[in-house]
């Protein structure tokens, strides 16, 4: 900036500020962000770099490339180049540091993930052959490359299979395009999930080409197969529907389907000799349906006619039932003890009301009863079973005609239900011991418990169903347990334990007090009181309030750059490790307050910070200047004395030089006290002072009478509202 020149003899009566030039640290970033995938066994080539001019070291620190594929360093950027030897998904972590003059190196890291994906082929070697009028269903197969695929009809066109993304690229690839040649069945379509289907049209032999692509989007791979279907003429036509009928009953709902194969459909279905029973009918579609009126044995022939008019014959008989059975079968449901039982026990409909017993012969299982009378056809066998086993009774049905009908049944009650409890779990603190006792009961007693897949890691069961451990992982964990009797009957139930991550106990921040002096860089950590079950992530977030009448200063930042440091403490330790080995902090050169604030999570995301989160404030109080260095240089008319230092209180009041006189010489006046509370003020309003915190370079002219070797060394204090520094002296050349 300029300077004013003072004109009084020894006394300058102008001064200016000069800006000093110690600019920001500025934050290094690698770019970009992520990686193109790759294909195994082909060339894979990306780059990355950093926001730097200067040579950077680039290590990889964490993980591994794909095996195959390396970090070759250069100075700005670095490339990440090889032959994929294997598939899989792969992430690593990528650091660069680059030398700062006059301070540490710059770091940053930037993680990546490269999918190596399997070259992609065709499978099917051959397709089914087809039959016109028959339903075909093909599916084509693939492996490699990135599911799911998309599968088209036409000759694969792309050149080579895989487009490999080229040098510091990022943009998506084309994918390669398919031509149409040939062409499939007429009738049958293909999916774009490899589907053949339809019914085929017409006869002969047909080739055509199929192109499938897969779903990776940076490194798309397609390839192609080519097909014959053979379409055959249809089968011989035959009736498969065998004789004899299922039985019906005179007044009970009667349907069979008629079934055939061969030929072409549409099929017609025709009566040709005899007659089937009455109330019953054939439709032309293939069906024998209705109500039988009439009982008695029927014997009928059927005719078939396919869409070309080949036909074929088989004869059928069917027996209907008098006209009063009982009609349930037997076996009856299943029933369980302690379970109430309900089954309808139905007779044909003749004339009302019907009566029902059982044959003094067999009896019922424990605890059931049947309806004795009943004004509809039907009655209920109910009742709660109170005794397991194979049960075989005898029950008789008469209507008021004097009709009889029985039936012998087969009734099986199964033991009571396993049932498991609690039917939900306590929850469990991660690191702390857990313990739930699960029980059974109901079947056969004999229980062994056993657990399923997703079972909270550190928490086991034992075989009497004791669910305990000490959980080594946080979260909503869900699996099933499974406890089987000692009949071999096994039941499962849900469970879902939930296991939750303790906040961390008394953290702190080591390394510095309540408060500083300023322009100080005192080493920070962070320490737990007592060690933690999991690893940690954490971060210290620095925020500065200046005080009244001060602004904020950059230079109160991390040696890292930034107000704001991640750590990990590992699981079992009490120390943060930071990505630097030693981590500190700028305490700038204006007064106000800095506090460093604690936040805490687990791997999966989740907050453990104490609530409220744990800070340190650490205040950085108002102090007389401090003077870092004094310079003097020749001028034309006398000397300019050169005052470096700060005011954090961003102010001052006064300059007071002193003089020494050279040997043998005399001076006429050796002390000069200036006031520059108005250039001081001028200079710390104005918007070019604030990336400076309070430091300065006050320049002060003096005219000499005579020769300025008459003064051997000037000695220089400043004063602000806090006081006044320590001179600090220098010789004058």
């Amino acid at each position: 900036m300029n300077r004013a020149r003072g004109t009084l003899r020894f006394l300058g009566c102008a001064a200016v500020l000069v800006a000093l030039a110690h600019p920001a640290f500025s934050q290094l970033v690698i770019s970009p962000t992520s990686l193109p995938d790759g294909v195994l066994s082909q060339s894979y080539f990306a780059g990355i770099s950093i926001n730097s001019t200067n040579t950077a070291t680039w290590t990889i620190i964490a993980g591994a490339p794909p095996p195959g594929v390396g970090l070759m360093p250069g100075t700005t950027f670095a490339d990440v180049t090889g032959t994929p030897t294997a598939v899989g998904v792969y992430s690593f972590t990528v650091q660069a540091s680059v030398p700062v003059v006059g301070a540490g190196p710059q770091t940053a890291t930037q993680s990546y993930t490269i999918q190596i994906a399997g070259v992609l082929a065709v499978t099917t070697s051959s397709l089914a052959q087809g039959v016109v009028g028959i339903q075909y269903m093909q599916q084509l197969q693939a492996t490699g490359g990135v599911p799911p695929y998309t599968w088209s009809l036409g000759t694969f066109s792309g050149g080579s299979s895989h487009q490999q993304p080229t040098a510091r690229s990022r943009r998506g690839r084309a994918r390669p395009a398919a031509t149409a040649s040939g062409s499939l069945p007429p009738g049958l379509t293909l999916s774009s999930s490899g589907q053949i289907t339809g019914m085929p049209t017409q006869i002969g032999s047909y080739t055509f080409d199929v192109t499938v692509n897969d779903s990776s989007s940076s490194a798309p791979q397609a390839t192609g197969a080519t097909f014959t279907i053979v379409v055959a003429a249809p089968s011989q036509l035959l009736i498969t529907t065998t004789s004899p009928l299922p039985n019906g009953t005179v007044g009970v709902p009667y349907s069979i389907p008629l079934r055939a194969q061969g030929g072409e459909i549409p099929y017609v279905w025709t009566t040709t000799s005899g007659t089937p029973p009455p109330g019953l009918q054939v439709g032309s579609g293939g069906s024998l349906t209705g109500i039988p009126t009439q009982a008695g044995n029927y014997t009928f022939t059927l005719t078939l006619t396919d869409f070309s008019g080949q036909t074929t014959s088989a004869t059928f008989t069917i027996t209907i039932a008098s006209v009063f059975s009982i009609t349930t079968p037997s076996p009856l449901p299943p029933g369980t003890v302690g379970v109430a039982y309900s089954e309808q026990i139905n007779v044909t409909p003749t004339t009302g009301p019907y009566s029902f017993s059982v044959a003094t012969s067999s009896a019922l299982p424990a605890g059931l009863s049947l309806n004795p009378t009943s004004t509809t056809p039907a009655s209920v066998l109910s009742g709660t079973p109170t005794a397991r086993g194979s049960f075989t009774f005898t029950i008789i049905a008469a209507d008021s005609a004097n009709h009889t009908a029985s039936q012998s049944y087969t009734l099986v009650i199964a033991p009571p239900p396993i049932t498991i409890a609690p039917t939900g779990l306590k929850p469990g603190v991660l690191g702390t011991a857990y313990s739930q006792q699960l029980t059974a009961t109901g079947g056969a007693g004999g229980y062994v418990f056993s657990i399923g897949s997703g079972a909270a890691p550190g928490i086991g069961l034992s075989s009497s169903g004791l669910l305990s451990g000490i959980p080594t992982a946080a979260g909503a964990f869900s699996f099933g347990v499974s406890v089987t009797d000692s009949k071999q009957t096994k039941v499962t139930q849900a469970y879902q334990l939930t296991i939750t991550a303790p906040p961390v106990k008394n953290p702190t921040v080591s390394g510095v007090g309540t408060t500083a002096p300023p322009a100080q860089q005192p080493t920070v950590s962070v320490q737990l009181a007592q060690p933690y079950p999991t690893d940690l992530t954490g971060t210290i977030t620095l925020t500065f309030t200046p005080a009244a009448g001060n602004v904020d200063d950059p230079s109160i930042q991390f040696s890292t750059g930034g107000r704001s440091v991640t750590f990990t403490i590992p699981a079992g330790q009490t120390t943060a490790v930071f990505s630097a080995a030693t981590i500190s902090l700028g305490t700038g050169t204006v007064s106000g307050t800095i506090t460093l604030t604690l936040h805490f999570s687990l791997a999966d995301g989740q907050d453990v910070t104490p609530q409220p989160a744990p800070t340190q404030v650490i205040t950085i109080g108002p102090q007389a200047p401090v003077i870092t260095k004094v310079t003097v240089s020749s001028t034309s008319g006398g000397i300019e004395v050169d005052v470096t230092g700060f005011s954090n209180t961003r102010e001052m009041v006064s300059a007071t030089f002193t003089f020494q006189a050279a040997s043998g010489t005399t001076l006429q006046g050796s002390t000069a006290t200036i006031t520059v509370d108005q250039i001081f003020t001028t200079w710390y309003n104005g918007t070019s002072s604030t990336q400076y915190g309070s430091q300065f370079t006050f320049a002060q002219p003096f005219t000499i009478s005579g020769s300025a070797s008459g003064i051997a060394s000037v000695s220089v204090t400043l004063t602000n509202k806090q006081g006044t520094s320590p001179a600090t002296s220098t010789t004058v050349p």
